[in-house]
């Protein structure tokens, strides 16, 4: 194995790790959002309904 084709190697490795990480950060941020926006909006569901009920 000559140095060059170490380094080759590493560099594609070094690629390959860095684009999954972008991907996997590009699929998590919308997860993330879905799972703080829907108790979110709960929330704000319940606090219209709560109203109502009492004032009923």
């Amino acid at each position: 194995m000559q140095p060059f084709t170490v380094a080759a190697i590493v560099q594609v490795a070094v690629y390959a790790t860095t684009g999954q990480v972008v991907l996997s950060t590009f699929y998590a941020v919308p997860v993330v959002l879905c799972a703080f926006v829907a108790p979110a909006r709960a929330l704000l569901d319940a606090s219209r309904v709560v109203p109502l009920i009492l004032c009923r």
